[in-house]
C-alpha cells in the first residue's frame, strides 16, 4: 500500500466559530446575553409544527404567527454556505437550527450531536456529500419555516427557480460560444489555404471558403477565393504547391505555438480536453480555478486556434469544459447554488449536456453522456435538468445558424437506402477494429504523456511547434488529411449521388476505387499516431472527433471495398437480394459505424453512441449495425483493460476519483489489514490541550483531520475534526478584534460542566460528533462500496466504541490503484518476458497429456520455468506487500519475529525493491518501540541475505542506513531511548561486514547529540482537575503513551535476556565446546589433587552410610 499521508480530508461549509459553552445551571436567569454576545437564547430542540391557516393576514404577512423568538429577536443571518455568517459567531448551526428560541430559564442546548461547523475544502480534497446533501435541507427547512404568507411563498418560488434560470442562461451562452468557435474555426482553418478577396462576387475578408464561394459545390471555380499561390503570382502547379504548402506549415505552427502560449500563460487549466477533469470535480473532488472566467476565455480562444492549427484534435471534449464554465460564472450570484457543492454538480452535469448537444447537435446523446460518461451521481431530477439545459443549448445553435445550411453540425446527414443482412459481416469486423483501435490509442498515448512526464527538463511550447511541424508536413500532401476534420467527416458519411460535388473523390468507381481505399487505409494509420501524439499537449484539444475521423477513413475504406466486390459479382449468393437499379452498398453507413466502433473503443460509451449516431444520421434504420458495432468494439476493448481513454488519463493524473460504476476486484482482505491503526495516527484527547499546544500539533503534523477520544489508554471514539476547522477556530479565537484568547488556554472537546466559558476554549461546534464508523473486521469490499455509494471522505473504525483505525478515501484509492500498478508490472516483467516458454510448455501438456514421463529431457527446463513463470503471475504484489506491512507493525523483541518477516522478505525476493520501500515506509510511521524491533530485524534480514547469497538487500540497506538511523532516532530527541539499540545493531553489521568502520563511526559520532534530550522521559504532568486551568505556561513535552512505556519494558526485559543466553550459546560442534572449556579452565596442581582425595573420601563415606542405613532397614547383621 502506498504510504498515507493523511488521515482526513478538508471538510465545507460555512466558516463560523465557536460557540459560548453552558451557563450556570443553577442560576439560569442570571444569564446576561448581551454581555455574552447572544442576541437569543441557542437550542437544538424542534420546533413545534405551526398550523395552516388560508385567511388573508396570513397571505399578507410574512411570517406565521408565532415563528418569532421569545426574545423577539429576528432570525439568524444565513452565510454564503448557508449555515452561520463567520461574523456572527454565536449564531446556532445543527440539524434543527433556526430563531426558535429555548424554554424559560433553560439551559443551552447547542452541544447535541451533529455535522459540526465547516469552513471550506482544500484544493483537490474530497467534499463531504452526506453533510451538503444535510445542510441543503436545512437550508430548506428554514426557508419553509420562515414565512407562510405571500412574501414566503414569492420567495420559494424564486429559490425554485434559481437553477431554473442558470439551466436556461447556460444553454444560451453555450450556444453563442459554440456558433462563434465554430464561425472563427472555419475562418482559420480556411485562412492557410487562401482568403476570399474583395471581388464582384460579394467576397470579403472576413468570409471563410463556404461563405465566399455560397452556391459552387465546385471551390476551384470560385473567383473572389484567392489561394496563396496565386496570390503571390506563381504561375506554375508546382509554384502554387509549394507556396501553399509552406503558408500551411507557417500557418499552421503559429495557430498551435498562440494557443500554447496562452495556455502556459494564462490558464493552465485551459489545456487537454477537461472531461478527466470534470469526470473528477463531479466524483467529489474540488479542483479550484478550473472553471473560472480566465479558463473560459482563454479555452475558447485556444480551441479556435488549435483547431484551426490542423492538429489532430477535436472541439467536442473542450465544448463540455466550456459549458461547466459558463455554469460556474453564471452560478456566482445565486446564494443557494454557490454555497452549496453538491448542488453545483448537479448543475455541471447538466451544463456538460449542453456542451454534447452543441458539438454533435444531440441534446438526447448529450443528456445520456453525461449520465453514462460524465456524472457521478445522477438523480432523477438532474436528467431533467439535463434535457431542458442541453434543448436550450440546441435551439440557440440552430437559430444563430452558423453554417447557414439548417444544420446544427456541418457533418450532420441523411440516408436514403438501407442496409442487406450480409454487411453484418462487416459490421461485426469493424467492430472489432474500433476496439483494436482505442486499445492501442490508449496504450501508446498513456506511454506518450508517462514519457513526457519522465523527462528532465520540459518545453511545452516548443513540443507543440514540433507536433504541429510533423502534423502540417504530412498532412498537406494527403488531401484526406489536410481538410478540417468537421469538412473530412461530412465528405466520408455522405452518399454517393449525381446532385452533391465529390470534393475527395470518394465516389471513384471501378478500378480507381481501390487507390482511394489504399489512401483511406493510409491515411487512418497516420492519423492515428498523430492523434496519439497530439492528445496530452499543452492546447485545449479533445479525443473524440478524431476517433471520430479515423473510424470513418476506415469504415470508408472498407465500404469502397465491399461495394467493389459487389459489383464485379453481383450474381454472388449475399448479392441475389439486391436491386438492379439501385446501389446495393452504401459506403458512406460504412463510416458512420466506423466512426460509431472507434469511438465506442476509445471511450467505452455505448448507449450514449448509439444515440449520437442515430440523432446526426435520423434514421432509425442504422441503429442495430451501430448496436452492433460499438458492443463488439467495446468487448474487444475491455480485453485489453475496461478504462476508456478519460479514464486512462484520471489515473495518469492521480486524481482522487473511486468510479461506482468500476467493476475492478478489489483485493478480499479485511479493512483492519488496510486500514491506518491507532498507533499510526495523530490523536487528539478530549482534554488536556491548550491553544499552544493545537497549534504545535497542527504545525509538526500535515494530516487533515485528527480523531478525538476519550484518552490514549482507553481510546474511546468521540468525533473526528478537521485540520481546516481546528486552524480557523484557534486563529478566530486568538483574534484580537474577537475573544483574544492567550495560548495557555485551556481547549476541551467533550462537555466539561464546571469549565470557565470565559476563560476556556470549547471546540465541539466544530467537531463531526456522528462520523461514519465500523467494525475492523468488515471486508474492505463493504468498505469500498460505502466510499462510492455515499461519498464519503474518511471512515473510523472502532470495536465495541474504542478507536481501531481509520481509512480515508485517499487510502481507499491508493490501495486500488496500488493492486493494479503492482499487478500490471509482474504481468509485464514476468509474464509477456516468458511467453514463449509458457506456450511451449502448454503445447507439450496438450499433445501429451498428464503422462510426464512421455517427455523428452529436452523439454523438462521448459516446463519447470514454465511453472516457475506461473507461479510468480499468481502472486499478488498488493497481498505480499499487506503480508509484510501485518508483519512489521507486530514485530518483537523475540528473535523469531524478525526470523519470519527475513524469510518472508527472501522468499518474495522479486519484490525486494518494493518490500524495501515497505520498511522504510514503516519506519517513518510507526511509534518509537516499533522501530526499534524493525532496526532489529534489519539485522536479521542482513544476516539472512548473506548466507543465501542474495546481496540487494544488504546493498540497498547500506544505501539508507542514515535514513533508517534518522527515522530510529530522530534528531529532535524523541527517539533518545532507541541510540543504544542502534549502536547495538551497528556494531552488529560491522561484524558481518555489512557497514565499513568509518560508517558505524560517522553515525555513532552523530548520535551522541541525540542521547541527551530528556523530552522522552516526561511520562508525567502535574494533574489538572477537571474543567480548571493550566498554571503553567511552559510549553507541553512529548508524552508517551501507558501502553507503549509498558511494552518498551517487556521488549528491553527480551532482549537483555536473549543477551545474557548469547553468552552460553554454542554452535552444533562439540569441538567447539571442548575448545571453549579448554580455554576457560586453569592447568591441574596441587590443590587439584587434594580436592580429589578429600572428594574421593567424602564418597568413600557416603557409600559406608548408606549400607549402614540398607542393613539396618532390613535386618542383616554382619557375618
Amino acid at each position: 500500500m502506498m504510504p498515507i499521508s493523511c488521515q482526513g480530508s478538508g471538510g465545507e461549509g460555512q466558516s463560523g466559530t465557536h460557540l459560548r459553552a453552558d451557563q450556570d445551571i443553577l442560576q439560569p436567569q442570571e444569564v446576561n446575553w448581551e454581555a455574552e454576545g447572544l442576541h437569543e437564547p441557542i437550542s437544538f430542540k424542534r420546533k413545534q409544527k405551526q398550523r395552516s391557516r388560508f385567511s388573508l393576514s396570513s397571505l399578507l404577512s410574512s411570517r406565521a404567527s408565532g415563528s418569532d423568538t421569545g426574545f423577539g429577536s429576528p432570525a439568524p443571518q444565513v452565510g454564503q454556505n448557508g449555515d452561520a455568517s463567520p461574523l456572527d459567531p454565536y449564531v446556532p448551526i445543527g440539524f434543527n437550527s433556526g430563531a426558535e428560541a429555548s424554554k424559560d430559564g433553560a439551559p443551552l442546548d447547542w452541544y447535541v450531536e451533529g455535522p459540526g461547523r465547516r469552513v471550506g475544502y482544500d484544493d483537490f480534497t474530497a467534499i463531504d456529500w452526506i453533510y451538503e446533501y444535510t445542510k441543503e435541507r436545512q437550508r430548506k427547512r428554514l426557508l419553509y419555516s420562515s414565512g407562510q404568507g405571500l412574501l414566503g411563498h414569492a420567495r420559494r418560488l424564486l429559490d425554485a427557480s434559481n437553477v431554473w434560470l442558470v439551466l436556461i442562461a447556460t444553454g444560451i451562452a453555450v450556444g453563442i460560444i459554440a456558433a462563434s468557435i465554430d464561425i472563427a474555426t472555419d475562418w482559420l482553418g480556411d485562412l492557410k489555404s487562401g482568403y476570399c478577396k474583395n471581388g464582384s462576387g460579394g467576397g470579403k475578408f472576413y468570409l471563410n471558403k463556404s461563405f465566399c464561394c455560397w452556391g459552387l459545390d465546385d471551390h476551384s471555380k470560385c473567383l473572389d477565393w484567392t489561394p496563396w499561390g496565386n496570390a503571390l503570382g506563381a504561375n506554375s502547379s508546382g509554384g502554387i504547391f509549394t507556396i501553399g504548402y509552406a503558408f500551411y506549415i507557417v500557418s499552421s505552427v503559429f495557430f498551435a505555438a498562440c494557443a500554447c502560449f496562452l495556455v502556459r500563460n494564462y490558464a493552465a487549466y485551459a489545456r487537454h480536453s477537461g472531461i478527466p477533469e470534470i469526470k473528477t470535480i463531479l466524483g467529489g473532488t474540488v479542483i479550484r480555478h478550473f472553471m473560472g472566467p480566465w479558463t473560459l476565455a482563454i479555452k475558447s480562444l485556444g480551441l479556435c486556434l488549435s483547431v484551426a492549427s490542423g492538429l489532430w484534435l477535436g472541439k467536442e471534449g473542450p465544448l463540455v469544459h466550456v459549458a461547466c464554465c459558463c455554469a460556474n460564472i453564471l452560478m456566482k450570484p445565486f446564494e443557494s447554488l454557490r454555497s452549496n457543492e453538491a448542488r453545483k454538480r448537479e448543475v455541471f452535469s447538466a451544463a456538460a449536456a449542453a456542451g454534447i448537444s452543441v458539438a454533435f447537435g444531440a441534446p438526447i446523446g448529450g443528456v445520456l453522456f453525461s449520465l453514462e460518461q460524465l456524472s457521478y451521481y445522477f438523480p432523477d431530477k438532474t436528467m431533467w435538468q439535463s434535457f431542458v439545459c442541453a434543448m436550450v443549448a440546441a435551439v440557440t445553435l440552430q437559430a444563430l445558424n452558423p453554417f447557414r445550411t439548417g444544420k446544427i453540425v456541418l457533418y450532420q446527414v441523411t440516408y436514403t437506402r438501407g442496409w442487406h443482412r450480409f454487411e453484418i459481416i462487416p459490421f461485426i469486423f469493424l467492430g472489432i477494429i474500433g476496439g483494436l483501435y482505442g486499445a492501442f490509442l490508449i496504450r501508446l498515448n498513456t506511454r506518450i504523456a508517462m514519457w513526457r512526464r519522465a523527462r528532465t527538463s520540459s518545453r511545452p511550447i516548443i513540443e507543440v511547434v514540433v507536433v504541429a511541424l510533423i502534423t502540417a508536413l504530412v498532412n498537406y500532401p494527403n488531401h484526406f488529411m489536410r481538410a478540417q476534420n468537421s469538412e473530412l467527416v461530412q465528405s466520408l458519411f455522405a452518399e454517393c449521388n449525381s446532385v452533391t460535388y465529390d470534393r475527395f473523390g470518394l465516389c471513384a468507381t471501378g478500378s480507381a476505387s481501390i487507390g482511394v481505399a489504399i489512401y483511406l487505409v493510409v491515411a487512418a494509420l497516420l492519423a492515428f499516431f498523430l492523434a496519439s501524439l497530439t492528445f496530452g499537449l499543452e492546447i485545449p484539444a479533445g479525443i473524440i472527433l478524431p476517433s471520430v475521423a479515423i473510424g470513418a477513413l476506415f469504415g470508408r475504406a472498407l465500404g469502397i471495398i465491399v461495394r467493389l466486390w459487389q459489383e464485379s459479382y453481383p450474381k454472388a449468393f449475399p448479392f441475389v437480394k439486391c436491386e438492379q437499379d439501385i446501389p446495393c452498398v452504401t459506403p458512406g453507413l460504412y463510416a458512420i459505424i466506423g466512426a460509431a466502433a472507434a469511438l465506442g473503443g476509445a471511450t467505452r460509451m455505448t448507449l450514449s453512441i448509439v444515440v449520437i449516431m442515430f440523432e446526426l444520421t435520423g434514421a432509425l434504420t442504422y441503429v442495430i449495425p451501430i448496436m452492433i458495432a460499438v458492443m463488439l468494439s467495446k468487448w474487444c476493448g475491455d480485453i485489453f483493460g475496461k478504462r476508456g481513454i478519460y479514464e486512462s488519463w484520471i489515473r495518469l493524473n492521480e486524481y482522487l476519483f473511486l468510479d461506482h460504476r468500476d467493476d475492478t476486484t478489489p483485493p478480499d482482505v479485511s479493512a483492519h489489514r488496510v486500514m491506518t491503526t491507532v498507533d499510526d495516527i495523530n490523536i487528539i484527547t478530549a482534554t488536556g490541550h491548550t491553544i499552544a499546544s493545537i497549534r504545535s500539533l497542527l504545525a509538526n503534523t500535515t494530516y487533515r483531520g485528527f480523531p478525538i477520544v476519550s484518552d490514549t489508554s482507553s481510546p474511546i471514539l468521540l468525533g473526528y475534526i478537521t485540520r481546516n476547522e481546528l486552524s480557523f477556530a484557534l486563529k478566530y479565537s486568538t483574534s484580537p478584534t474577537t475573544r483574544n484568547l492567550s495560548d495557555d488556554t485551556q481547549v476541551f472537546f467533550s462537555h466539561q460542566p464546571f469549565a470557565d466559558p470565559i476563560d476556556t476554549l470549547d471546540l465541539r461546534p466544530w467537531m463531526d460528533q456522528t462520523p461514519i464508523t465500523l467494525n475492523s473486521n468488515i471486508t474492505f469490499l463493504i468498505v469500498l462500496r460505502m466510499f462510492q455509494r455515499l461519498g464519503l471522505r474518511y471512515v473510523l473504525f472502532a470495536n465495541k466504541g474504542i478507536l481501531q483505525g481509520i481509512l480515508t478515501k485517499k487510502d481507499v484509492w491508493s490501495v486500488l490503484n496500488g493492486v493494479e500498478f503492482r499487478r500490471y508490472e509482474a504481468l509485464q516483467d514476468d509474464a509477456f518476458h516468458n511467453f514463449e516458454n509458457r506456450n511451449e510448455a502448454e503445447e507439450v501438456g496438450l499433445l501429451d497429456g498428464n503422462d510426464t514421463s512421455s517427455l523428452g529431457t529436452a523439454d523438462l527446463p521448459a516446463l519447470e520455468k514454465a511453472k516457475k513463470t506461473e507461479e510468480k503471475m499468481m502472486i499478488d504484489p498488493f497481498e505480499v506487500r499487506m503480508r509484510f506491512t501485518t508483519q512489521l507493525q507486530h514485530l518483537s523483541a523475540a528473535v523469531t519475529s524478525s526470523q519470519k518477516a527475513a524469510h518472508y522478505a527472501l522468499k518474495y525476493r522479486d519484490l525486494d525493491e518494493d518490500l524495501h520501500s515497505c520498511i522504510l515506509e514503516q519506519l517513518e510511521r510507526n511509534n518509537m518501540n516499533n522501530r526499534a524491533n524493525i532496526m532489529y530485524f534489519i539485522e536479521q534480514l542482513c544476516e539472512m541475505a548473506i548466507k543465501e547469497n542474495y546481496l540487494p538487500y544488504v546493498r540497498m540497506m547500506q544505501r539508507d542506513i542514515l535514513r533508517v538511523v534518522d527515522s530510529v532516532v530522530p534528531p529532535d530527541g524523541t527517539g533518545a531511548a532507541n541510540v543504544k539499540h542502534v549502536r547495538h545493531v551497528l556494531s552488529g553489521l560491522q561484524a558481518k561486514e555489512v557497514l565499513s568502520a568509518e560508517t558505524v563511526a560517522e553515525i555513532d559520532a552523530a548520535l551522541k547529540d541525540r542521547d541527551s534530550h530528556p523530552s522522552h522521559l516526561d511520562l508525567e504532568q502535574d494533574e489538572v482537575p477537571e474543567g480548571g486551568s493550566k498554571l503553567k505556561s511552559e510549553k507541553p513535552q512529548l508524552r508517551l503513551d501507558k501502553r507503549q512505556i509498558e511494552q518498551r519494558i517487556e521488549e528491553d526485559r527480551e532482549r537483555n535476556k536473549r543477551q545474557r543466553e548469547s553468552m552460553w550459546a554454542m554452535t552444533g560442534n562439540d569441538l567447539d565446546e571442548y575448545n571453549q572449556m579448554w580455554e576457560e579452565l586453569s592447568p591441574i596442581g596441587e590443590d587439584d589433587f587434594i580436592r580429589s582425595r578429600e572428594e574421593a573420601l567424602e564418597r568413600a563415606e557416603c557409600v559406608r552410610k548408606h549400607e549402614e542405613f540398607y542393613k539396618n532397614l532390613h535386618g542383616i547383621k554382619e557375618q
